[in-house]
């Protein structure tokens, strides 16, 4: 990390820098522990608001256990992103590290779409209608929309719009079905 801050702030010194919790930010343990995060990256939770554009971006962290690749959603973590999207404006962006286990994802170390704090995540982010949800953890670059429906299954091609950008400098997933990048940045309007 402290590797990365340097690169950071030799390339772009006067840019802030705004980076979501991974999985290797945390040494492997067997539970979530930010401290090292905290201390040389900075807030796990942050906020873009730009009001004059109705816009807002909330990070989360869903990673529960580096070690055991454990990903999903604690109660806390709910707790605080429902309370992040009470007054919402239109344009509202999450960010998180893994995605969901779901359609052309579905094998790719993400958080299992079942579980109840994933169901309450889906009906969160439906609920308070954000635009997009921001996903890094796989190296490649791929988007998918997802739609919960009222009985707990999912539609896929409706619904929130779900964008996987994961290359942080790292070779892409060559394996198909995924859309295939040189550089994953992702731009929107």
């Amino acid at each position: 990390m402290e590797h990365f801050v340097k690169v950071v702030e030799k390339i772009a010194p006067n840019i802030p820098m705004f980076v979501c919790v991974g999985n290797h930010d945390e040494l492997y343990l067997d539970e979530s522990n930010l401290e090292n995060f905290r201390a040389t990256i900075g807030k796990v939770h942050w906020i873009i608001d730009i009001p004059i554009f109705n816009f807002r971006c909330i990070a989360l962290n869903n990673v529960i256990s580096p070690k055991n690749k454990i990903y999903g959603f604690t109660d806390r973590e709910l707790n605080y992103l429902e309370q992040q999207l009470e007054d919402a404006p239109r344009n509202t962006v999450v960010a998180m590290h893994a995605q969901p286990n779901i359609g052309r994802w579905s094998n790719l170390e993400g958080f299992p779409v079942t579980t109840p704090q994933s169901q309450q995540f889906f009906d969160l982010i439906q609920e308070n209608r954000v635009k997009k949800v921001l996903v890094s953890h796989v190296h490649a670059y791929d988007e998918q929309f997802i739609r919960k429906n009222r009985n707990g299954t999912f539609t896929l091609g409706r619904g929130t719009d779900f964008v996987l950008s994961g290359g942080a400098g790292a070779p892409l997933d060559f394996e198909p079905p995924l859309i295939l990048n040189n550089y994953n940045f992702t731009e929107f309007l």
